[in-house]
């Protein structure tokens, strides 16, 4: 797994989840996290809001379907237009409201 793999897999994908990325390129979570961190300080990957629970009523947790917390952050992959200083804050579909 190589940083550019990972950036062309997330260009396809727009919005990740760590939990796809480490079955995707069959890894440790750590490893992928230090190839997410060399695109987050290039500015071309954010993490975005991290959730309690997923919150989208799927009903997989219950089974064990859902990733574990450590395995559930999301991750975005970031267009020339969307860089950090251009970016939208994004509310994810099915998060709890105040």
């Amino acid at each position: 797994m190589s940083p550019s793999e990972v950036k062309r897999y997330m260009q396809t994908r727009g919005i990740v989840p760590l939990s796809d990325l480490v079955n995707r390129f069959d890894c440790d979570p750590e490893a992928m996290r230090g190839v997410l961190e060399f695109w987050k300080r290039k500015g071309r990957v954010r993490q975005l809001a991290s959730r309690s629970g997923c919150g989208t009523g799927c009903g997989g947790c219950g089974d064990g379907a859902c990733a574990p917390p450590a395995l559930s952050a999301v991750y975005q992959w970031l267009d020339e237009d969307e860089r950090p200083d251009r970016t939208v804050p994004v509310t994810l579909l099915g998060s709890p409201r105040p």
